[in-house]
């Protein structure tokens, strides 16, 4: 008889083999604060921010509970905004993006490099739409040795010694992909202000799989919107966000709210963006899990915490722990720095 150890390793195997094989969960990074870097979902949200350079950093690990090899992704990115023009509010955005992704038994490893580049312009006072475009090129291996298949599996457990059934192709596997994004902003005042965007990822839908077989990833259709409300004279501002994406047969939405506290607000006489704020948010992924966020924003440092409280049908094996996410930013103001060096 199996004990409650032996299950949760077979139960992840079981997952980790319909992950690997089929491709159906597909192996896409995503973020529980993605409101905090707009531009790793939306090549169309590049260089939308107060400042003129941009650098994210963030972690996320995941399943630590039932695997030794639990899921890591590790990003990186820098976007700023060029050829900008005040007389109509129009720029022309540019990022670069890397990612490290390394998930369970077999250490499947993706690592992405894409470039974003995209243009804004005024459609109203204060309001502004931008079309983005996002080359990417990403590298994807596993180690096979360590994986378990079902042909190995004698009845009461898995005998690594027996052939597994499986031709593999490569260990390895060089892909090219497009990403493209269109995202509006909006300022109501100066309180207020509202974001909105829609993406699709994996145009040219590239090669998924490393065994023998037709296993391309599905194209990826992403929404996302929210927006920032405080009253005139007010500390508390609160806000809300969402993102619903939806690739192939899997598809996820995430909403909550975060209230934000104002420790310091901008200068009103340098025009520099330094206000400072802690803000507390709640957050569900519907079906899959329930996540509180930290979020500390000190002038043009910032730093997010968020941790994952797994819901679905794995919180079984899990005991309802789902991972861990953090994350850093700065921001740079160049016409700052020019005027503290003169």
């Amino acid at each position: 008889m199996f004990k409650q150890k032996d299950m949760r390793k077979l139960a992840f195997s079981i997952l980790a083999l319909i992950i690997f094989i089929n491709g159906q969960a597909q192996q896409d990074r995503h973020y529980s604060m993605f409101y905090a870097a707009p531009m790793t979902i939306n090549p169309g949200a590049t260089g939308f921010f107060p400042g003129d350079i941009q650098v994210f950093t963030g972690f996320k690990n995941q399943w630590k509970s039932i695997s030794s090899n639990p899921y890591n992704t590790i990003s990186a990115s820098l976007d700023t905004k060029v050829m900008k023009n005040k007389s109509n509010n129009s720029f022309l955005g540019l990022g670069v993006n890397f990612y490290n992704d390394k998930s369970g038994d077999s250490q499947l490893t993706t690592n992405i490099a894409n470039i974003s580049i995209n243009y804004a312009i005024e459609i109203a006072d204060n309001h502004q739409l931008a079309l983005g475009v996002q080359p990417s090129f990403f590298q994807r291996f596993a180690s096979m040795e360590s994986l378990t298949w079902d042909q190995q599996w004698t009845g009461s457990t898995f005998d690594t010694n027996l052939e597994n059934g499986e031709t593999l192709i490569t260990d390895k596997s060089f892909q090219f992909d497009i990403n493209s994004g269109l995202y509006y902003f909006g300022k109501l005042n100066n309180q207020n202000s509202i974001n909105f965007g829609v993406s699709v990822a994996h145009l040219l839908t590239p090669q998924n799989t490393l065994l023998n077989g037709n296993e391309n990833l599905y194209q990826k259709y992403t929404i996302h919107g929210g927006g920032e409300f405080s009253k005139n004279g007010s500390k508390l501002a609160f806000s809300p966000n969402l993102i619903y994406f939806k690739q192939g047969p899997n598809q996820s939405l995430s909403i909550g709210n975060d209230f934000i506290y104002s420790l310091k607000e901008s200068s009103k006489y340098t025009g520099y963006y330094d206000k400072s704020t802690i803000s507390l948010g709640s957050y569900l992924r519907i079906g899959d899990a329930f996540y509180t966020t930290l979020f500390l924003n000190f002038a043009e440092f910032s730093l997010g915490v968020s941790y994952d409280l797994n819901m679905s049908g794995l919180s079984v094996a899990t005991d309802g722990r789902g991972g861990m996410e953090m994350l850093l930013r700065y921001r740079i103001n160049l016409s700052k720095s020019a005027a503290a060096s003169l």
